[in-house]
């Protein structure tokens, strides 16, 4: 059945949605049609609304009873680029495919299709150096901007045209973030120099991390541009 809050999302009453959030009631609660107050509000376009929710421990991957769909799947069906942004800026995947096998991307209008392709990309490699985001970032110890990058799902294993991970150029104290956060998917993280065969030095080792990897970007988190830089 339907708890309040459903309904106050359902007429768009952001107080009536506090109220209901503050006094305990579950974001992630399917009503009777089968889907949460998450997907509703990304379906109506509530951006406010919907911010409000994630805070109160919303999942933003949950998907419903009735297609399969995620909330992603619903803003960018409807073509709510406010809500696609948040969304994404909270950490929601792109991947999840529907009942019908189909993703946010596939059922996305246009606009919104360009919004979720080009969002913050946050391991594309520059033509410079080859290098990501999170190598500038660890280089330059900007400890800050690393750790929104690992929270935004940042691979740490990526190389540049010089074969460096960003662990190989970053300082001290980055690397010690880089290898707390670094997700057990991507296996044994490399610490110095390139591979074989692309003039690794001696002393070469690897660390098999194995670390929680419930990272995710909270809601206010927003990755800042970062400023050119030289090897």
């Amino acid at each position: 059945m339907d708890s309040r809050l459903h309904t106050a999302v359902r007429y768009g009453d952001e107080e009536s949605v506090l109220s209901a959030l503050n006094a305990g009631l579950d974001p992630n609660q399917l009503g009777l049609l089968k889907w949460n107050p998450i997907h509703e509000a990304a379906h109506n376009g509530e951006r406010e609304i919907l911010k409000l929710l994630l805070r109160y421990k919303g999942d933003v991957d949950l998907q419903d009873n009735l297609h399969g769909n995620t909330a992603l799947h619903y803003a960018a069906k409807e073509d709510n680029s406010a809500c696609v942004t948040v969304l994404l800026k909270s950490g929601a995947r792109t991947d999840i495919r529907n009942r019908d096998g189909l993703t946010c991307i596939d059922v996305a209008t246009s606009f919104c299709k360009d919004i979720i392709q080009d969002f913050g990309d946050v391991d594309l490699q520059d033509n410079l150096h080859g290098n990501t985001a999170l190598h500038y970032a660890a280089k330059e110890d900007n400890s800050a901007c690393v750790t929104v990058l690992l929270k935004s799902g940042a691979r740490t294993d990526i190389r540049n045209r010089d074969g460096l991970t960003c662990i190989d150029v970053a300082t001290s104290f980055c690397k010690d973030i880089i290898q707390d956060y670094a997700s057990p998917q991507q296996g044994d993280l490399r610490l110095s120099g390139p591979p074989p065969g692309q003039g690794a030095g001696s002393g070469a080792r690897t660390r098999d991390r194995r670390v929680p990897a419930d990272f995710r970007a909270d809601s206010q988190a927003t990755v800042l541009p970062m400023p050119p830089m030289h090897k």
